[in-house]
């Protein structure tokens, strides 16, 4: 096993607890977007911005489900949390640890977790930082010490 299939294994309730805010936020901002949508089509028909034009289609379509915008924000979701994986392991690896006897520990503080390698000589501690809000898409970052 590799360090990312490591990593993955062992931040499977950060990916779960990032889902379900990414669902929580999505499910509120498709309808914030239709107001918006609906009252730029009303009162602007004539001019459409910027913002207007970067929506996805099911938001700008009035056929377009709360379901369509919510899947497409889980495979983005999903997404940064493959890659942010695969740049953990890459900062890990710079640390210089045996790849070889890495011993992984990890604890969940709901929502964030903490991450401990190492390899009997050297330790590498990653946690996250998550956030989010109202209007403000559910993201993390890992910090690595």
């Amino acid at each position: 096993m590799n360090l990312v299939d490591i990593l993955l294994d062992q931040t499977q309730e950060l990916r779960t607890a990032y889902i379900k805010e990414t669902v929580k936020w999505s499910t509120e901002e498709y309808g914030r977007l239709k107001l918006f949508v609906k009252d730029y089509q009303n009162n602007y028909d004539c001019y459409k911005s910027k913002k207007y034009y970067s929506l996805p289609s099911c938001v700008v379509n009035q056929r377009g489900t709360v379901e369509e915008y919510i899947d497409l924000n889980i495979k983005k979701a999903e997404k940064h949390y493959d890659d942010s994986i695969i740049k953990l392991a890459l900062r890990i690896e710079k640390k210089g640890l045996d790849l070889d006897k890495l011993e992984v520990s990890t604890s969940y503080l709901d929502p964030n977790i903490s991450t401990t390698i190492t390899d009997g000589v050297k330790n590498v501690c990653a946690y996250t930082i998550i956030a989010g809000g109202n209007i403000q898409r559910p993201h993390y970052r890992y910090l690595v010490k």
